[in-house]
């Protein structure tokens, strides 16, 4: 053991040789785990934050709907609530939440404006923990009962009608009938939401009232809800298929692929990057070994020409190794650590936020520190480092001493 530590210390003060050189592969070692472990928790935060407002929106972690009504979502493609094993299946311990809607494309009008929207009618709440909307009402309020004749509208909506609070609009859309169905609503309260799509798409009002306009007779467009445990949800899908098979009945990756994709493509990113680093890194750390062997033939060449096995050379080399990656590998996970902390309040995309928008983002980012995701960074860095160092090591023992030391005269 003390032979060992002897070792270490003859390690440590040959790194220190070329202090310089040192100094810069420690840095590259620490950027390059620094980069992979700030991409890591802003790529998950970025992809997160895309899953949050796909499914806080309106999706859930899945819907059921009548046959048909995805293709075309109108009053036509309706269904009535199913009793028994459904309803046990939503009301039980697995689901969190979940709720009926009616949900249909309208056209709402102003005395000066008109737009295309869907009409959403809702259980106020039963949509609390479900959706985004009872806590995104900023100006007026929520919908508060049951029976509320008023109207939930986006901000941007809100603007291109030029209308506001307490302003009357009229929704028009077609009946269970096929004729036209009209009804003037109170504007009771404007919702803020982190996508410009969602406040100019969809305008809320109850469920029973919209099934009055629309002449449904309690008939539903959808049903939505969420779960506990996300990991439950393909077992639960297929529970529902069983007790209600002539519905449609879809997981939130399959209503939301490009959220589905946007999660893909946030992995893959993080596992490519992580090689092209550990790529670049260990082409500096094998180039610094080489350069360190080369200086130092003559000195190996005289170790072993007094006795020193050829092993323990090898291990010499691969001590340096481990020590100068471990350094870089312990500054980098350092450095990063405190990079992610420092903004686990939340990172203010700023002049980016719209952009970010775009791809389904919020406009603030919360990286959150997976320390155990870090670790196998550090050790992955650490280990490929000391496999990609074997080479110069073995570079360092190959060749007989006197061939070694005639070398370097």
């Amino acid at each position: 053991m003390d032979r060992f530590w002897l070792f270490i210390s003859l390690a440590w003060r040959n790194i220190w040789r070329n202090r310089r050189r040192t100094l810069i592969t420690f840095a590259a070692i620490g950027v390059g785990v620094w980069s992979m472990i700030v991409l890591a928790a802003l790529m998950d935060a970025w992809a997160m934050s895309v899953f949050n407002a796909s499914t806080k929106t309106l999706t859930g972690h899945g819907q059921i709907h009548a046959t048909h009504y995805l293709d075309d979502p109108n009053v036509d493609h309706r269904f009535a609530l199913p009793e028994g094993p459904l309803t046990a299946l939503l009301d039980s311990e697995q689901v969190k939440a979940w709720s009926t809607r009616v949900r249909v494309p309208a056209i709402i009008q102003t005395e000066r404006e008109n737009s295309p929207v869907e009409i959403v009618g809702i259980i106020p709440a039963r949509e609390r923990g479900l959706s985004f909307i009872a806590d995104a009402v900023h100006e007026g309020h929520y919908l508060q009962d049951p029976q509320d004749a008023g109207i939930l509208l986006g901000r941007k909506l809100a603007q291109r009608l030029h209308t506001n609070i307490s302003k009357r609009v009229v929704i028009m859309s077609q009946s269970s009938s096929g004729t036209i169905a009209e009804r003037g609503f109170r504007v009771v309260g404007i919702f803020d939401a982190e996508q410009e799509e969602t406040e100019t798409s969809f305008v809320f009002v109850t469920q029973g009232q919209a099934q009055d306009m629309l002449g449904l007779d309690g008939d539903i467009s959808e049903i939505c809800f969420v779960m506990r445990e996300l990991d439950s949800l393909p077992v639960f899908i297929q529970q529902l298929h069983r007790a209600a098979p002539e519905l449609d009945i879809k997981s939130w990756s399959e209503l939301e692929p490009f959220t589905n994709a946007i999660l893909k493509i946030s992995d893959g990113t993080i596992a490519l990057w992580t090689v092209v680093m550990f790529i670049l890194v260990a082409f500096g750390l094998v180039n610094t070994l080489l350069m360190a062997v080369f200086e130092r033939a003559r000195e190996f060449g005289l170790l072993q020409a007094l006795g020193l096995k050829p092993h323990l050379i090898l291990l010499m080399v691969l001590l340096e190794s481990l020590l100068l990656i471990g350094v870089g590998v312990l500054a980098g996970l350092l450095g990063g650590i405190s990079t992610v902390l420092a903004f686990r309040h939340g990172l203010d995309l700023g002049v980016l936020a719209k952009g970010a928008t775009m791809f389904g983002a919020g406009r603030v980012l919360y990286p959150h520190l997976d320390i155990i995701q870090a670790a196998y960074i550090g050790l992955f860095v650490w280990g490929a480092g000391i496999f990609a160092s074997l080479y110069p090591a073995w570079r360092a023992v190959r060749e007989t001493p006197v061939a070694s030391i005639n070398k370097s005269q």
